[in-house]
């Protein structure tokens, strides 16, 4: 499944304060909110079709969807990291 296909997902399976599915709108709210980010829908859009997103970008839309970007071994050792935005992100 490709990243665009998680967070797709993840938008479709999350829900707001009132139980309903969040809208697009939503997400960019909290993401200027709490990244100080201004996004227009169109540019949200665009982020969300383009098949190499940003980790910054990834990593930002699931924090606030209540996710977490986690990388592990496949085999083995089964530790995790948990992947947080990069400081210096132009606004």
């Amino acid at each position: 499944m490709s990243i665009n296909e998680i967070i797709l997902d993840v938008i479709e399976n999350t829900t707001n304060e009132e139980g309903k599915r969040i809208r697009q709108v939503e997400i960019i709210e909290r993401i200027k909110d709490k990244f100080g980010l201004e996004v227009s829908s169109a540019a949200f859009s665009d982020r969300l079709k383009n098949k190499s997103m940003k980790t910054n970008t990834v990593i930002e839309i699931l924090d606030v969807l209540g996710y977490e970007l986690v990388a592990r071994p496949k085999k083995g050792d089964r530790r995790e990291y948990v992947a947080e935005r990069g400081e210096g992100r132009s606004k």
